[in-house]
């Protein structure tokens, strides 16, 4: 039983690339990143990314 519950937790926890562009003074970039989402989802990231001001964001 310990087994599955480790399993079932680094399944919730691993980490997900998120490739997302951002534009500064300098012009338009790409940028990427690891999250985990332990208790959350990939919705409420790109949501966070928008609100951060991040555009075009992909979570793979």
């Amino acid at each position: 039983m310990k087994h599955a519950i480790r399993q079932f937790a680094d399944w919730l926890a691993r980490p997900l690339r998120v490739e997302f562009d951002y534009q500064d003074g300098a012009g338009l970039h790409h940028g990427q990143c690891y999250v985990r989402t332990l208790f959350g989802n990939k919705r409420q990231v790109v949501r966070q990314l928008r609100r951060c001001g991040y555009r075009n964001i992909d979570i793979r």
